[in-house]
């Protein structure tokens, strides 16, 4: 009879085990450039850090932080206007895999995103919420390490009509903590 039990407790831990190796914090960075629309300020870089948990292989909830770089738009004899911004956002991610170390995933969440302009024009801030949206590629070269290639829609940031928004495709790491 013990060994009976034995052997039913070892088939309801060895599916728990293959479940818990898909679950685990992780980190992102990625670097790339984004697209400024609605403006006449040069599309800049872009770096992004985040972070998130995977419940299982193709459900995950992250947050994640995106920082522009200075965009500056010269007038000749005048001077400079500058434009800085960044966007924070949380989002549910789902994730198809189409191998054990290949997939896909989506993003879907809202976007704070805020932008401060500064220069011979004088100042301005601008600050909105928009949805959020990513699609991207992850090939995990190792167990707890991934590399992304990924597009992001951050939507608008507030500005007078027309209003800017951004958009970027970057690459980047994934490293899981599990």
């Amino acid at each position: 009879m013990k060994k009976l039990r034995l052997g039913i407790a070892l088939l309801a831990v060895v599916p728990a085990i293959g479940f818990a190796s898909d679950q685990g914090a992780y980190a992102t960075v990625d670097v790339g450039a984004a697209r400024y629309t609605n403006t006449q300020f040069p599309n800049p870089g872009k770096i992004g850090l985040g972070g998130g948990y995977k419940f299982n292989k193709n459900f995950a909830a992250d947050i994640g932080l995106t920082i522009y770089g200075s965009s500056t738009l010269r007038f000749a004899g005048v001077g400079d206007q500058k434009l800085t911004a960044y966007s924070f956002y949380p989002s549910v991610v789902g994730i198809i895999p189409f191998t054990p170390k290949f997939s896909a995933f989506g993003k879907l969440g809202f976007s704070s995103n805020h932008a401060k302009s500064s220069g011979v024009f004088g100042e301005a801030t601008a600050s909105s919420t928009s949805p959020y949206l990513g699609l991207g590629l992850e090939y995990d070269i190792i167990p707890k390490l991934g590399f992304r290639a990924q597009y992001e829609y951050f939507g608008g940031f507030g500005t007078p009509a027309p209003e800017i928004k951004a958009s970027a495709v970057s690459i980047g790491l994934i490293v899981y903590f599990k």
